[in-house]
């Protein structure tokens, strides 16, 4: 090869590893535009995240003292439990409609006994405190709510 092939060769490789360098950094700032846009999105969403997490915790607490011996004790945890629901559904209803829509549905939707979650949970366990076949009952709105909470990452994860 001659000094002037070999010259040329130089010159397309810079050229070549210069558009490369453009590629990357543009990548790069693509990829840092996308997470910057999460970031924005789930300050955005915070709240929301937090009270939905918090209504499922106070729900999966009743649920766990459901099943417990009935005491004095036992009764005004389950009280507790329920008044943080319903703040957390207040909370929720108010923060965003889509969602406080899916969890008034949830709380007023009747299952297969023709049952809703307040009846069961605000009226039966909580002024009532009576026990009954309400596990299946109390699991299955579990589930629901953990659909409302996936129907929400998704709705966050398209905007």
């Amino acid at each position: 090869m001659t000094g002037e092939a070999i010259s040329i060769a130089v010159a397309v490789i810079s050229v070549l590893a210069a558009y490369l360098a453009a590629f990357a950094a543009w990548k790069m700032l693509k990829l840092e535009k996308y997470r910057e846009k999460n970031r924005i999105l789930l300050l955005k969403h915070h709240s929301e995240v937090e009270h939905l997490e918090k209504l499922i915790a106070s729900f999966a607490r009743v649920i766990a003292l459901y099943s417990y011996e009935w005491s004095d004790e036992r009764n005004q945890s389950i009280d507790r439990a329920i008044q943080k629901m319903q703040l957390h559904i207040a909370v929720l209803e108010a923060l965003n409609t889509k969602i406080g829509t899916d969890i008034t549905q949830w709380v007023r939707e009747k299952e297969a006994d023709n049952k809703t979650v307040s009846q069961i949970v605000f009226y039966e366990i909580c002024q009532l405190h009576t026990a009954g076949s309400n596990k299946c009952f109390l699991e299955l709105k579990m589930e629901r709510l953990k659909k409302i909470q996936d129907k929400m990452y998704s709705e966050m994860t398209n905007e």
